[in-house]
């Protein structure tokens, strides 16, 4: 391990030592991430961005788009998933086509176009279905901006987090299972014990749940449908306070709702990494055709649940600084 590794898990150390040694009561600190600015980038290609113009999330990183974008009049088109039938003079007069989320990406998966095509705001999962197309069927060059963090990035985190556990429970469903193979690989590579249960419907959720986190120091949560929803997070989360396990989510609102921590892209992010990957193809016409994880990421914690459970964590940004470390192997 080097020596820039070595420095920050000490600081980690004093940190946590330092938190231990605050009254349960005293005032938070709320550490703001700093994210990457960009200049404006003028952009001479056509770019077709296909999603629901009435859809919050779409809306926000439409208008994001558009700040980072330096455009000349009749540059971006947008158009819905149902228009793109009667708009394939759109499609084949574009440079890009840009979908937001699964119904624009089913939108164009037969489209009789050589128009390069990347796939955003999807998880893995389903954007490899898209990007994976046989050449014979999809003409054009596809590429993908996956939604969620890496499984090494999660694991990492959990290592700064809490070094001395051993053991990691999960749940996972046929949506997820996928994900559950690669978590469990890379867990036990890095020296973990995992237990994990398959669940099928959601009558099984609570017995399963409460029998992985007995043998359990820490759970994670997978995105699943069926696992983690409005209705059935609420559950979890009691259940891991009345066994005193921490859960890792995967999403901001998760930590809000009482999971312990979790690293994950914000719409910024997101849009900052777009207006990487718009950049990137303008100049070299290339698209990351095996899908890209996003490299612009936050960290988000829950003192007060931390406190609850008698647990002192280090503020997101020296556990940012960590990351960064053992992603870049320094």
């Amino acid at each position: 391990m080097s020596t820039d590794v070595q420095t920050i898990k000490q600081q980690l150390k004093e940190e946590a030592a330092i938190n231990r040694s605050h009254s349960p009561f005293s005032t938070v600190v709320v550490v703001v991430l700093g994210f990457l600015l960009f200049s404006p980038i003028a952009m001479a290609a056509k770019i077709l961005v296909i999603g629901d113009v009435e859809h919050p999330l779409h809306q926000k990183l439409i208008h994001g788009l558009s700040k980072e974008l330096t455009l000349k009049p009749g540059k971006l088109t947008i158009l819905r998933p149902d228009q793109i039938a009667k708009n394939s003079l759109a499609t084949t007069q574009a440079d890009l086509i840009i979908t937001l989320g699964l119904s624009a990406a089913k939108s164009v998966n037969n489209l009789n176009s050589d128009t390069p095509i990347l796939f955003t705001l999807l998880p893995k999962v389903l954007a490899d279905n898209f990007i994976e197309c046989p050449t014979q069927l999809c003409p054009q060059k596809r590429g993908a901006l996956f939604l969620e963090q890496p499984m090494n990035r999660r694991l990492n985190l959990i290592h700064l987090l809490f070094p001395d556990i051993k053991k990691l429970s999960f749940l996972y469903g046929d949506f997820s299972a996928s994900s559950a193979n690669e978590l469990d690989e890379l867990a036990k590579k890095a020296g973990y014990i995992t237990d994990k249960a398959h669940i099928e419907n959601k009558d099984q959720l609570s017995r399963k749940f409460n029998a992985v986190l007995e043998q359990s120091e820490l759970f994670i949560a997978l995105p699943d449908p069926l696992i983690h929803n409005r209705n059935s997070i609420p559950q979890l989360l009691l259940g891991s306070y009345r066994y005193n396990i921490p859960i890792i989510g995967f999403s901001k609102s998760y930590v809000s709702a009482g999971a312990i921590a979790a690293v994950f892209s914000s719409l910024e992010d997101l849009t900052k990494e777009l207006t990487l990957l718009i950049q990137t193809f303008e100049r070299s016409g290339q698209l990351p055709s095996a899908g890209r994880y996003p490299s612009l990421y936050r960290i988000q914690i829950n003192r007060n649940v931390a406190r609850s459970m008698n647990l002192h964590l280090p503020s997101p940004s020296l556990l940012r600084k960590g990351l960064l470390a053992l992603e870049e192997g320094t």
